[in-house]
């Protein structure tokens, strides 16, 4: 058996070293986007931005053009998504008397890149709420609508404030299974925390991934259906704002499992699930889990539709939730 003090062995353990080395600094060889998400508030003035606990969120207010105002609607994207995904669903309820806030959740979309130290739907919520009450404090009650990730959000936001929730629309909603990490789930997030581990995989992802034929790709299991290179560049564009890649990774790191009371029906409000029954990205067993603990709940499903029924099928999403909206 060879000792340690064997010069094989130091050799071997300094060519790893090198190695090592090496793979930890050529990551940083590689230039990264450099489209600044401060540049970008300054180029666009006709956005909106608020600031609440020092983060950046970009939010867009769409005020209905109904003489007869019915109510106001807070609607929130999914993991990757941004106030984009919601583009075709907002002028309709704008029509029948519904003011529309859409916001862009910390590191995506257009808000800011910031190391927010929880990401827990929890502490989302928190945030929302005081977004809320900081820019339209005279709204006293919401209509909450989450898509995917997003659905999480909105459940925690209606167990915050449930006086102030009139109804929830999740949308092929994720997350809505909870559970604790596993040891190896934490070593998992312990290195991707490691720095160049993290510079890597944005390198990875900006030189291989990020692009309109990918996201293409991307979007088409998700809808469906084929996308409109508008519909991937639409997407595309947050993911070349610099320092995007890096934020996700760590809003993975910084995430926590702090809603698990949400299983229990303890919610009252009116809840409706709305899913495309070809979502692969979130089977709809997910939404029968969810309503066998909340019984009160009222599925509604498109056959055809994949994970955004609200962009692909946006007619009879649209028709679906207009008439659920005046059923009230």
């Amino acid at each position: 058996m060879l000792k340690f003090g064997n010069k094989s062995v130091k050799k071997i353990f300094k060519i790893i070293g090198i190695i090592t080395l090496f793979l930890c600094i050529l990551p940083y060889f590689f230039p990264l986007s450099s489209l600044n998400i401060h540049q970008i508030i300054k180029d666009n003035p006709n956005k909106t931005w608020g600031i609440v606990d020092d983060i950046q969120l970009h939010y867009q207010y769409l005020p209905t053009k109904d003489t007869l105002k019915k109510g106001n609607i807070v609607m929130i994207h999914g993991f990757s998504g941004s106030t984009f995904s919601w583009r075709k669903n907002t002028e309709i309820l704008q029509k029948n008397g519904y003011d529309v806030i859409l916001i862009d959740l910390p590191s995506f979309g257009l808000s800011d890149r910031t190391q927010m130290k929880n990401h827990s739907a929890t502490q989302r919520g928190i945030l929302i709420w005081r977004f809320l009450e900081k820019y339209f404090p005279k709204n006293k009650k919401y209509t909450f609508f989450g898509h995917s990730m997003g659905s999480s959000v909105v459940l925690a936001m209606a167990e915050q404030k449930p006086n102030q929730t009139e109804q929830l629309f999740l949308v092929d909603g994720a997350y809505l299974r909870f559970g604790t990490r596993s040891w190896g789930t934490y070593f998992t997030l312990c290195f991707l925390a490691f720095p160049p581990v993290e510079r890597g995989i944005a390198v990875i992802a900006e030189y291989f991934f990020y692009t309109p034929a990918y996201f293409q790709k991307i979007l088409g299991s998700a809808y469906q259906t084929k996308p409109t290179l508008e519909d991937a560049n639409g997407y595309l564009f947050p993911f070349k704002i610099e320092g995007t890649t890096q934020a996700i990774l760590r809003s993975f790191r910084f995430a926590r499992e702090e809603n698990e009371t949400i299983k229990k029906p303890k919610i009252k409000i009116p809840i409706f699930m709305i899913w495309g029954k070809k979502d692969t990205w979130v089977p709809i067993k997910n939404a029968e889990i969810f309503i066998k603990q909340n019984p009160s709940t009222q599925l509604f499903t498109f056959d055809d539709a994949g994970h955004n029924p609200m962009e692909s099928h946006e007619k009879e999403f649209n028709t679906l939730i207009i008439k659920l909206l005046n059923d009230k």
